[in-house]
This record gives structure tokens, C-alpha cells and sequence, in this order.
């Protein structure tokens, strides 16, 4: 289908809206499982989680209820992300619409999708994926499959290929702003970042991106993660890892987490489409070693449990560093959102 108009007039504005509510229908009712991550219904529910205080006040700060997260199954989760994904995508349109451009809301690309175990067997995570499917690079898991069989489109595409080149430049000049970087970067204004950042302020229930009043604040708690990796017990970690696996047969090993990737970069040199098959079940056979290696690996020096602890540990003194900042914080969101 082609979509020629690209600045609306009051009967394109209507067959905007059409387009709107059609895609807004299809968005909710849409059960293909196309994601990033797959977790099993076990994994998708919350535990201490709900009870740490930088958790409570991320709660007080984005509007969200800790006890409805708790107890949520998978299929509530994905439900929950797809309609926040779409009402900012509604944010977007609503955006472009002002500025006199269409824009057609996008299918949530980043969905948590649901592993089968009834149909597929033991998830990832398990000792029985690692054996058969290793880390799911040359023999794709059915969930990956899936998505590669359904990948997510963006149907502004067709639109913007019907555009002439200054239609084009115009159209995405409106919705990306004025190029900058992250929107955690310092210095960064939304104000000039388009309408990409439509509907951010209103997902989070608070003006956090809008006003950016506790910029630096949201900063340091979103390293968190990154700051974790880098601490010295992380490190300690990785080398205990790095010394199971090499005692398994895998030495040289510093950083196991990127293990997967350096594993893409190999196969993409095994012959393309039609590699050789001698050398694709050497690489199967080395990469279900390598998996299970490191599924045992883990659970001998406990390295979940020890890594989630540093950062529990690290989201904590970040807490007690700054809990009046946080007090302020939610505060300020919680009256954003009952408009006092």
C-alpha cells in the first residue's frame, strides 16, 4: 500500500486518525511473540526486587505499582509493554500530525517474548538448553526462528520512499531534531531532538525527560549497571569464570558475557549460506562445549547471585548518597502526575 501524502490536509489528517486507530487495534490484539529477549513464565515475575528502596522510589518516580509488577505473569508483561510502546508511538503521530507530516505508529520491536517450554523444552538458562542449543548461533532456537520468520517492519518506510529528497529531509528533520546524542549525554536538549521524543515525559508519569530538572541524578542511576561490570568484584569474578573455563578446556577467556558475540563474528566466516557442513558441525559441537561449559561454570562459582549482589550493593550506596535528591525527585514526579 502506498501513502503519497505526506503533508496532511483535513481529509489526510482523517485518514491519518483511521490509520491510527486501525494500527492501534492490530498493536493490542497482535500475539506473535517478536521480541528481543524470551524469558520462561517463571522468570517474568518479580521477588525482592519489589522490596529494594531504590526500587520504591523508581516506583514513586515512573507511576508504576510494585505489587501489580510482583504478581504479573509474562503475558501481563508483554501486554503492559506493547500498550506503553503504543501510546508513545500515538505520542509520535500526535507530534508529526502538529508539525503537518504523517507518521504511522510502529509495532513494538523490543517485546519480551514468552518461551514455549511445553513445545520447545527447558529455556534459556538451563543446562538443557546449553546442550541442545548451545548459544543459538549456527541452529537457531525456535523462539529465534520465530522472529527471524516475522521480523518487525516500520511502515513509515514505504511512506518515506514515496517522498521526493527535500519531502524526505523535511519529514525526518520533524521527527529527529536536531542531531545530538544520547538523551543521558550532558548537554542534551529535548527541546531539538523532534517528535522521537514525543510521549517520553508521559510513559515515565513524571516530566523527567521534558524538564530534566534531576538530569544528573537519572544519569547516575542508569550507570549503575555499567558501573557494576567495572567494579573490582565483578572483575574478581570474571577471572574465577575465566579460570573454570579454561580448566573445562576454554582458556584465554576474560569477559564469558561476550562469548556469544565473538561467536556471530566466527560463524559469519564459515562460508555463508551454503557452508561447508564438516565445518558447521565442528562449530556446533565446540559451541554447545563452549554453553554448557559456561552454564556449569556459573553455577560452580555462583556468578548470578554474586554479580546481582554488586549491584544491589552499588544501587544501594547510590540511595544513601542521595535520598533527599530521590525524595525531591518523587516527589516532584508524584505531583507532575496528579497535576499539583
Amino acid at each position: 500500500m502506498r501513502y503519497p501524502l505526506t503533508r496532511l490536509t483535513s481529509k489526510g489528517s482523517r485518514r491519518l486518525g483511521s490509520r491510527i486507530r486501525l494500527a492501534a487495534v492490530s498493536l493490542v490484539v497482535v500475539t506473535a511473540l517478536v521480541g528481543c529477549q524470551a524469558i520462561t513464565e517463571s522468570q517474568s515475575n518479580a521477588s525482592e526486587w519489589g522490596d529494594l528502596e531504590i526500587t520504591q522510589f523508581r516506583a514513586r518516580i515512573e507511576g508504576f505499582d510494585i505489587a501489580a509488577i510482583r504478581n504479573e505473569t509474562a503475558q501481563d508483561n508483554q501486554i503492559r509493554t506493547d500498550r506503553q510502546h503504543l501510546e508513545r508511538e500515538l505520542q509520535i503521530a500526535a507530534c508529526m500530525a502538529e508539525r503537518g507530516f504523517v507518521y504511522l505508529p510502529v509495532e513494538n520491536p523490543g517485546r519480551v517474548s514468552i518461551w514455549d517450554e511445553a513445545n520447545w523444552g527447558p529455556g534459556p538458562g538451563t543446562r538443557e538448553y546449553a546442550e541442545r542449543w548451545g548459544f543459538s548461533v549456527s541452529q537457531h532456537d525456535p523462539w529465534i526462528a520465530q522472529l527471524l520468520a516475522n521480523p518487525p517492519t516500520d511502515p513509515n518506510e514505504e511512506l518515506l520512499a514515496d517522498m521526493s529528497q527535500a519531502e524526505r529531509s523535511e519529514w525526518l528533520n520533524a521527527m529527529h531534531g536536531t542531531p545530538q546524542g544520547s538523551p543521558w549525554e550532558a548537554g542534551f536538549d529535548p527541546n531539538l531532538a523532534g517528535c522521537q521524543m514525543a510521549g517520553q515525559a508521559e510513559l515515565l508519569g513524571s516530566q523527567t525527560v521534558a524538564d530534566f530538572q534531576f538530569f544528573a541524578l537519572e544519569t547516575e542511576m542508569r550507570r549503575i549497571p555499567e558501573i557494576a561490570a567495572r567494579d573490582q568484584r565483578a572483575i574478581q569474578l570474571n577471572v574465577e569464570m575465566g579460570s573454570c573455563l579454561a580448566d573445562a578446556g576454554f582458556p584465554g577467556i576474560s569477559d564469558h558475557l561476550g562469548i556469544a558475540n565473538t561467536l556471530h563474528s566466527e560463524w559469519s566466516l564459515t562460508g555463508g549460506t551454503e557452508p561447508d557442513q564438516s565445518l558447521v558441525s565442528a562449530f556446533t559441537e565446540r559451541e554447545i562445549s563452549l554453553a554448557v561449559a559456561v552454564f556449569d561454570c556459573e553455577q560452580q562459582v555462583d556468578f548470578w547471585p554474586r554479580r546481582e549482589a554488586i549491584t544491589r550493593d552499588l544501587e544501594q550506596q547510590f540511595v544513601e548518597r542521595n535520598r533527599d535528591e530521590l525524595e525531591a525527585w518523587a516527589a516532584h514526579a508524584e505531583a507532575q502526575r496528579t497535576g499539583r
